[in-house]
């Protein structure tokens, strides 16, 4: 989840479905700033969902923030840290994107992807399922 509140602070919050198998002692990306989520009041907030170890490798929110002051829309961003961790770890997933003008991107490179958004009156959800 991302979140931009009415006095221009983001949020970015993630958890975890957990993995069978797991090895002991096993940190994933959920609490891994940068990696599961990632907000800074000058670029965004990005929450992201894939496998752990590779959202980890690929840093991607923090990547997808970073596009940001260089002219990116919010699902540029997305795209671009998603499509470069797949590049590099062969790996699919998900972000949401929100930045400090409410501007929302959303995107991923797995099969699907459920996401939902609310506007500011919180009257009007938006919900959607992309397939690819």
């Amino acid at each position: 989840a991302v979140a931009l509140d009415a006095h221009g602070d983001v949020a970015a919050m993630t958890s975890t479905g957990g993995i069978v198998y797991k090895a002991l002692g096993r940190v994933g990306d959920s609490p891994v700033v940068g990696s599961g989520l990632a907000a800074d009041n000058e670029l965004g907030a990005a929450s992201s969902t894939g496998k752990g170890e590779d959202l980890l490798k690929a840093v991607v929110c923090q990547v997808a923030l970073d596009r940001l002051p260089q002219g990116d829309l919010c699902m540029e961003a997305a795209r671009f840290a998603l499509e470069r961790m797949q590049r590099r770890t062969m790996s699919l997933g998900g972000m949401i994107l929100i930045n400090p003008y409410g501007e929302v991107g959303i995107h991923h490179t797995s099969d699907h992807m459920s996401w939902a958004q609310m506007d500011d009156s919180l009257a009007t959800p938006l919900s959607g399922y992309q397939f690819r």
